[in-house]
């Protein structure tokens, strides 16, 4: 009876099932208890404005496929939006974000609970969607493997319920990968399409996916080495991009349509002027004219042709395109960011190269880093053995050989490759939800490198690891955002490496709330990292403190509750907490990022 459950070809989809179900049940009870993170108060009004006005002026730096995917469920809502006040003339996003959500009369954790299924729907098809990839590459039962790593990843399950752009663009970039390389090895009609598509919606869900044009031009240069004619797969890579970027010009033009020209063109002119904001004659005639370098008179040009496209209804979804990735491209490569972090006891508004690779070791629980040091090391003796005897001039025969034969795997390490050398040059070191669009590949190719490494006892190493990986993200529900491995310091005590989206995002807000009711608390401060709106959970009996005021002690109020993230990034703003209390023993903790003491 045992044998044949084992052997039903239905017994690899009843394990995906359960591990989706599990995945699931973890990410809907976390999303209860946490409250708004800090970029929701923007992508959910936003994406709101989408739906219902097709106007585009709250939160450009971000593409608008995946807010206005969360927000499909409160169309059905009769909801106050502030269309008539300062916020959403001045297009303030978080003002707006504010007053929808906390101070219209609206439901807000109803709001927030509906515009997080969404995402919660995109990362139950990113766990089948590395089943299915992984299913053609090292069969059904394996697949279960990496299934079940981005299932239960303790960072998957924290973001994979926010609405925010991380999950949705892993699940996109993935899907455009894996039907890329489809196309390009037999090109026909549905393939072109599916890839374009796929192409478009990674386009759509982060700036972050444009990575993906190096990666399809590499794969197509080293694909065209052992195919010919060259030009027709060039020709192909083109297609894919051309019905990728139209499905962009799509959307936005479609999300475009009733935000006011007038509107667009101040903006356009904020983001884009050289001369000043008036667009005086003699403000052109400075920056195009021929005493400036040829260099400067060309980015003018081009900068004046985009505000006259920005004038116009055709052109403006270009135009408003370019301003989103202009502004990420600003934020997380050539500037540094406007605002300090802290990282394993360094402050700055820099980035820095061994942020990421540290992160990684970090936060991914350490069975999963023992199954890659495992592969990597096995993998990397494998090669050698094989360089050893093989000849020179057989060398680059054989490597294209090889590729055309793994084109799938090469795929995948190739697009690790890159994006990690961009993550590695980028300043915006804010959280390792930056990186997991390459953890879906990292997860496929472990996978990979088990099945095809001969190791002692493999299947009781692997049963053990899974088993252990299991248990620490359950020992971690629910504050999955909080999680690092032993190495960091675990659940908690992860904040004195990293804070921000690793470990304080503003989730607790809502277990502040119920600390200070169930405690029957008449007056706390809060200091709170955060864009929960504290009036709207703890009423009167919470008075916002900055750290600057001093004790509130000396104003007769006995308990003070502070954001971690504020102690860590600001330490010298709370040398008066520092005198009478260790600020790493708090008296009670909320969640795991509030601090509360007792004055």
């Amino acid at each position: 009876m045992i044998h044949r459950v084992f052997d039903s070809k239905y017994f690899e989809w009843g394990i995906l099932v359960i591990i989706i179900l599990f995945s699931f049940l973890w990410m809907q009870f976390a999303s209860i208890g946490d409250s708004l993170v800090f970029d929701e108060l923007a992508h959910i009004p936003a994406g709101y404005s989408y739906l219902k006005y097709f106007d585009y002026r709250l939160n450009p730096e971000h593409p608008p496929l995946l807010k206005a995917f969360s927000a499909i469920p409160l169309l059905f809502l009769n909801l106050n939006f502030p269309t008539s006040g300062m916020s959403w003339n001045n297009e303030d996003e978080w003002g707006v974000g504010n007053q929808f959500i906390f101070n219209s009369n609206n439901n807000a954790d109803f709001i927030i609970f509906l515009s997080r299924l969404g995402p919660i729907i995109l990362t139950l098809l990113l766990i089948f969607f590395v089943y299915f990839i992984a299913k053609d590459l090292v069969g059904k039962r394996w697949a279960l493997l990496p299934a079940f790593f981005i299932a239960l990843s303790p960072n998957i399950l924290a973001h994979g319920h926010y609405v925010t752009t991380d999950i949705g663009v892993s699940l996109f970039i993935l899907m455009a990968i894996y039907f890329f390389n489809k196309y390009i090895i037999n090109p026909s009609m549905h393939l072109l399409i599916i890839s374009g598509i796929t192409f478009g919606l990674a386009q759509l869900s982060k700036f972050s996916a444009l990575i993906l044009i190096p990666t399809f031009i590499v794969l197509a240069i080293i694909f065209s080495f052992n195919n010919k004619p060259r030009l027709v797969v060039f020709k192909n890579t083109f297609l894919v991009f051309l019905i990728g970027f139209f499905l962009v010009y799509g959307v936005y033009f479609l999300f475009s349509l009733n935000y006011p020209l007038n509107k667009q063109i101040s903006k356009s002119i904020s983001v884009f002027r050289i001369y000043n904001q008036q667009m005086t004659e003699t403000a052109r005639e400075n920056c195009l004219g021929s005493d400036t370098g040829l260099k400067f008179r060309t980015k003018c040009f081009l900068k004046e042709t985009l505000i006259q496209m920005s004038g116009n209804k055709i052109t403006r979804p270009i135009v408003q395109y370019l301003i989103g990735a202009r502004a990420v491209y600003k934020q997380s490569v050539s500037s540094p960011i406007h605002y300090l972090t802290f990282f394993n006891g360094s402050i700055c508004n820099c980035g820095r190269w061994y942020y990421f690779p540290m992160l990684l070791i970090l936060k991914e629980p350490l069975p999963l880093l023992i199954l890659i040091i495992v592969v990597l090391g096995l993998g990397s003796w494998k090669i050698i053995k094989r360089l050893s005897w093989l000849r020179l001039s057989n060398l680059n025969k054989n490597t294209l050989n090889y590729l055309e034969r793994h084109f799938a795997e090469f795929s995948m390490t190739l697009f690790v490759i890159i994006y990690g050398v961009y993550a590695l040059r980028s300043n915006l070191n804010i959280g390792i939800r930056h990186i997991l669009p390459i953890m879906p590949f990292v997860y496929i190719l472990i996978t990979i490198g088990l099945k095809t490494t001969h190791i002692y006892m493999k299947n009781i190493l692997i049963f053990i690891l899974v088993a252990w990986y299991f248990l620490e993200t359950l020992f971690a529900f629910p504050y999955f955002l909080s999680y690092f491995n032993q190495l960091g310091g675990g659940v908690k005590n992860g904040y004195n490496y990293a804070v921000d989206s690793n470990y304080d995002w503003g989730q607790d807000l809502k277990r502040l709330s119920q600390w200070v009711k169930s405690n029957n608390i008449q007056k706390i401060t809060v200091n709170y990292f955060g864009t929960g709106n504290v009036g709207y959970y703890l009423k009167d009996k919470a008075e916002s403190w900055d750290s600057e005021k001093g004790n509130p002690k000396e104003r007769g109020i006995n308990w003070s509750a502070v954001s971690v993230n504020f102690l860590k990034t600001y330490p010298e703003q709370y040398l008066w907490l520092q005198k009478i209390k260790d600020i790493d023993k708090p008296d009670y903790r909320a969640g795991t990022s509030i601090f509360i003491y007792k004055l």
